[in-house]
């Protein structure tokens, strides 16, 4: 039986080393299980502008006389009108 107490890591470089590992498996398990479960048929994305990672396309957010901006877009990016 595997007892925590008696195992020891005598030299704090190979506890980085192991820490690394861990985090560095930790990180690409995560990135696959996110990608996976968020576009899980691999269809591809709506037409639109490009975003910034965690921001999306807050900074391309009109202030003012949004239906402009949203009417050049769908020149841009071939959206028809619904009427």
């Amino acid at each position: 039986m595997f007892n925590a107490a008696q195992f020891e890591i005598k030299s704090p470089s190979a506890l980085l080393l192991l820490a690394s590992i861990v985090s560095l498996f930790y990180t690409i398990d995560k990135k696959r299980r996110y990608k996976s479960s968020r576009n899980p048929k691999g269809l591809p994305l709506p037409p639109g502008p490009k975003g910034w990672p965690f921001l999306g396309i807050l900074f391309d957010m009109p202030a003012r006389d949004a239906w402009v901006t949203y009417g050049e877009w769908s020149k841009v990016y071939g959206m028809q009108s619904p009427h």
